[in-house]
């Protein structure tokens, strides 16, 4: 039952973070509109709802991680530390793939793949059901 919960958690904090940027969409395009960016608007909105169920997701690994390591405690620095070592990595590789800040000034091919795995890691960690697969909560309630 715990599990079942846990997992309902999961589902509903992913549902928030998918929709949260749905309901910003206004304030977005008028954003958006004044900057005159070199992005198109649908790259603007598809990247504002993938970070954040990227970055769920790496933050569901780095607690899982932190568990299995006995070092739970570090996890407000692990986060931090995680997001400044992606930065400090495009920056020295030239490159635009981790860092979501100057990834947001141009259409970026490896930081929507990234983000891609991103989205499948937190739908596999959130325990997302797929179709034809047994529900979870069967197999806790036993009747499975």
């Amino acid at each position: 039952a715990e599990i079942a919960r846990r997992a309902a958690d999961r589902r509903a904090t992913l549902l928030v973070l998918v929709a949260l940027p749905l309901v910003a969409l206004p304030l977005e395009a008028a954003a958006h509109a004044a900057s005159y960016p070199s992005v198109p608007f649908v790259y603007s909105i598809l990247t504002g709802m993938a970070v954040p169920v990227a970055f769920y997701a790496l933050g569901l690994g780095l607690g899982a991680v932190a568990r299995r390591l006995r070092i739970g405690a570090l996890l407000p620095i692990l986060v931090p530390s995680v997001l400044a070592l992606a930065f400090v990595a495009d920056l020295r590789l030239g490159i635009t793939a981790l860092n979501p800040i100057t990834a947001a000034t141009s259409v970026t091919p490896a930081h929507a793949a990234l983000l891609g795995v991103g989205i499948v890691a937190a739908l596999a960690a959130t325990g997302v059901p797929r179709r034809g697969a047994a529900d979870p909560s069967d197999a806790a309630d036993g009747r499975a």
